[in-house]
This record gives C-alpha cells, structure tokens and sequence, in this order.
C-alpha cells in the first residue's frame, strides 16, 4: 500500500507538470496566433499582400479552431481580392461561410466579415445585385449586434453606396454616403482612412451626376488623409490620384489631369500584379484622355492594353469590359471603320444590357452610338 501511495504521489505532480507544460504550451501558441493574425491584418492594411498571404497560409497550416479557420480563410479572400484575383476570393470566403455554418450557430461579427467578403468579390465581378444582396445581409446583422452609431454600420452604408453608384441610383448612394459620413465624423478621427474613404464615395458620386467641383473638392480631402496615413505607394493613393486626374480632365485642366492619372500608374505598378483591374483601369483613364485629344493611336494602344487585362482578370460580362469595347469601338467609328466599330459596339451593348439596369447612361449610351453607325453604314 505505500508503494502503490507513494507510486501515486510521485506521479500526480509529473502530470500536473505535464498540464503545466500543455497548458503554457497552448497559451504559447495561442499568442503567437494571434500576434500572427495582427501581422496578417496590417499587412492587409498597408496593402503588402505578398507577406499577407504568406501569413495566413501558414497560420492555416498550423490552426486547429475551427474558428480561426473561418477567420483566416476569410483573410485569405481579402488578400486575394487585393491581388485581383476575384475568383480566388470568392472561393475563399465561401469556404469561411462553410466552416461557419458547420462550427458556429449564432450570428457573429465574423459571418458579417464573411458576407461583406462576398458581397466584395461578387461587385468586383460586376455582379451588382448579389454584391448589394450580400452587403445588405451584413448590414442588417451590424445593425442587430451594434449601436447605430459604431463604425462597423459605416463601412456597411459605404460597401452598399458602391453598388448603388455603379448601377447608377446616384440619389440613393448619396443618401449611404451620408449616413457613413455622420456615423465616422462622431466615431473615428477627422484623418482616419475611413474618413478618407468616404470622401472619396461621395466624390464618386458628384463624378457620376457631372458635379465634377464638388467631386473634385471631396476627392482632395481623401487625399490630404490618405498621404498622410498611409505608405506612398499604396494603392488607394492611386485611386485618389486617378479620381482627382478624371476630375480634373473634366472641368478642363488637362495638364493636371495627365499628371495625376500618370502618377496613378505608377504607384499601381509598383503596389500590384501586372494583370490587374486596377490597372487595367488607369490605361483605360489615360486612353480616355488621349482619345478626347485625337490622339486615336496613341488612346487604341491604351484601350488595347487595358482590354487585354481585362479579359484575362475579369468575367466575360463584367461592366468594365463594356466600357473598354465601346471606347475601342467608338475610335474606329470615327477613324471611318464601321464593320470593325460595329464588332465592338455591338458586344459593348451586349454586355451592358446583361449587366446594368435598362435605365443606366452606359445603356443608353451604347443604343445611341450604335444607332449613329447604322446610319453612317
């Protein structure tokens, strides 16, 4: 009996150490984790997606919580969104959704990250009504969790004013914009990236309705925010110049103008892969410019650049690949080539009538032109 007292002493602190060492060892790994996943979301942040993915790819090899699966999947489609990748990230997010539903039984902040996630790669598909859907679901799970003044319910309001800006309800994207705007201007501070973010939408929208001083003077102050809080070669930064450079164009600054949408190049160069829509879309800015110029080679040689990304990052039937058909076709119109103008006008209209509502300007302005070449044929 002492043996067996004395047998069972001796082991029961070996196994209390043995829980101690388990126990540190999981608070280890857990810190570490988390220290991982700070990483990861500043990576995110500062727009260095290599690293980013790095990152997660590795914290997803070594997680065993369902939970931080969901959460790092969901990243993986954020870093993958910022690469232009859209189909990756939609697939991403999906799994997230996925392990969701399995593991987790009530609404969280994590399924609205999720929704948001996929509302985002579906808009950068050109998929309006599922992206709206989507963002709406987020909003309405923010909007139980939350007080209606927390800056989660802006970037909710802020993801919807895109999709309403870009199926042309310019009334109903001001109307978001605003309430985003109230909710930051009471919740984060005046330089806050967010605050340069909605700037930058409301500009959008005095853009769209061709208030191009007032879009010019948001899109300054987005920019005054963003040199100041973020890397120089970020590429919200480009967007900002890219904005104020089309801004410009329009209220006939052309020198400016230029400038702007060049160094908009640049930084997206230097910031992104070589395919992505980002850039796809200052080739398309630039070609604009040379294009209203008469400069027809010198804007053809950009379109051309810009379709060729296009088509290789994005769906057969995204919105920006209307836009680039109608500018390559409306070139050949006026350089006298109709069956080649008629090619592309055609596929344009196509695309639009698939994509946008029939009361969108893009719409319209496909119908009129190619209704000014059959003319001419």
């Amino acid at each position: 009996m002492l043996k067996l007292s004395q047998s069972y002493t001796t082991k029961q602190p070996q196994n209390e150490s043995t829980n101690n060492a388990k126990d540190y060892s999981f608070k280890k790994r857990t810190y570490e984790s988390i220290e991982w996943h700070r990483m990861g979301y500043l990576m995110l942040k500062t727009a260095q997606f290599d690293i980013a993915e790095k990152l997660y790819e590795e914290l997803l090899k070594t997680t065993t919580n369902d939970s931080d699966r969901v959460y790092t999947y969901h990243r993986l489609g954020c870093v993958a969104n910022g690469h232009g990748k859209y189909k990756e990230a939609f697939k991403c997010h999906e799994k997230a959704l996925e392990l969701h539903q399995k593991t987790v039984h009530d609404e969280d902040f994590s399924l609205t990250n999720i929704y948001n996630g996929i509302g985002l790669c579906y808009y950068n598909m050109g998929d309006y009504l599922n992206a709206l859907d989507y963002y709406e679901k987020a909003m309405e799970i923010t909007k139980r969790g939350w007080p209606p003044n927390h800056p989660y319910l802006a970037n909710s309001y802020n993801n919807i004013v895109s999709v309403y800006n870009s199926i042309g309800d310019y009334s109903k994207a001001l109307e978001y914009c605003e309430k985003a705007l109230e909710i930051r201007k009471m919740a984060i501070p005046e330089n806050h990236s967010d605050m340069a973010t909605s700037y930058n939408s409301i500009g959008e929208v005095y853009d769209h309705i061709g208030d191009y001083s007032k879009a010019l003077e948001y899109y300054e102050k987005a920019l005054k925010i963003r040199q100041k809080c973020l890397l120089e070669n970020h590429p919200d930064l480009a967007s900002s110049y890219d904005h104020i450079g089309l801004a410009n164009y329009f209220t006939g600054n052309y020198a400016k103008a230029h400038q702007c949408c060049e160094k908009a190049l640049e930084i997206r160069k230097i910031a992104l892969p070589p395919k992505h829509p980002y850039l796809a879309a200052s080739y398309s800015n630039i070609g604009e410019m040379y294009d209203d110029m008469g400069d027809y080679s010198r804007a053809l040689e950009y379109y051309e650049k810009a379709l060729e990304i296009r088509t290789i990052a994005l769906p057969p039937n995204h919105p920006d690949l209307g836009a680039i058909y109608n500018n390559i076709g409306s070139i050949h119109f006026t350089r006298g080539d109709y069956p080649k103008s008629l090619a592309f006008l055609e596929t344009a209209l196509a695309i639009r009538q698939k994509t946008l509502p029939s009361t969108h300007p893009h719409v319209k302005q496909s119908i009129d032109k190619l209704s000014k070449l059959k003319q001419k044929m």
